[in-house]
């Protein structure tokens, strides 16, 4: 059952359906199938519409529906014996994590701990030689849906410059670097989707920015939200087709960077 390197990691998502079968229940099945598998010889390990039907609780006409469902998704294949053999795609699925959709007011909390990550990762990690200079969503939650499945976040990185000094910081290696920054915000909700590119030409659109390096928030947005003009649940404003949100309001001042509160605009 441990995952080996060649497996890759893989989330599903709770509520929706996959090969048939909502994703708990579905999942459900797959881990009994590869625990009978790792815990039986070969001979007994054998995969047949009989143990399929016994590992996901389903009859002989839905059984025999999967069955064909995972052939046709590389899932299965046949020995040649009227049995069935596991990719390491199926293995994939048995041992993936399971997302839970979470509510909009979640997933706007949700952003600005992300930003409050994103502004330490700048503040704290001197060692790094990367600053994250933008941070910006995309995806459904720009079309106003209560509930998401997941949250694409996208990074666009520069480097940090380090002050003259004769005893200067060792910085991390790049690839390190780039993996502690992927591990602090992922490690935030499995809904997370992180993208790091090269700049915000780079974002899927359209994409509302929340998080700046070295921003100063604009003092009419400040103004307005200080008299309570933004709307509690105010989506944020989505850029035009192929052009990002460059003056986005209502940010927030936190350690030397700027970030949308989107708790003021939903």
């Amino acid at each position: 059952m441990a995952q080996s390197g060649g497996i890759k990691p893989r989330t599903l998502i709770a509520y929706q359906l996959y090969f048939g079968l909502e994703a708990r229940v579905f999942h459900a099945g797959a881990q009994r199938m590869l625990e009978r598998m790792c815990a039986h010889g070969l001979d007994q390990a054998c995969i047949n519409p009989r143990t399929l039907a016994e590992d996901f609780r389903l009859d002989a006409a839905a059984s025999g529906t999967l069955l064909r469902a995972f052939m046709a998704n590389g899932l299965l294949y046949p020995d040649g014996a009227g049995r069935y053999e596991a990719t390491d795609r199926f293995r994939e699925y048995a041992l993936a994590d399971i997302a839970i959709p979470l509510s909009r007011s979640q997933t706007i909390d949700l952003i600005n701990r992300a930003c409050g990550v994103a502004a330490r990762i700048n503040a704290e990690w001197q060692r790094s030689p990367f600053l994250i200079d933008t941070m910006a969503v995309s995806g459904n939650y720009m079309s106003g849906a209560d509930l998401l499945p997941e949250l694409p976040l996208w990074l666009v990185l520069r480097f940090r410059r380090q002050p003259p000094t004769r005893n200067p910081i060792r910085s991390q290696g790049k690839d390190e670097a780039l993996n502690n920054i992927k591990i602090a915000i992922k490690s935030l909700s499995p809904i997370i989707v992180l993208h790091i590119v090269p700049d915000r030409d780079k974002v899927q659109r359209p994409f509302s920015v929340v998080f700046q390096e070295g921003v100063t928030p604009p003092a009419p947005a400040l103004g307005r939200l200080r008299d309570g003009d933004a709307r509690p649940n105010q989506r944020p404003v989505a850029a035009p087709s192929g052009t990002a949100n460059s003056q986005p309001t209502g940010l927030g001042q936190r350690g030397g960077s700027a970030w949308i509160d989107v708790s003021k605009r939903g």
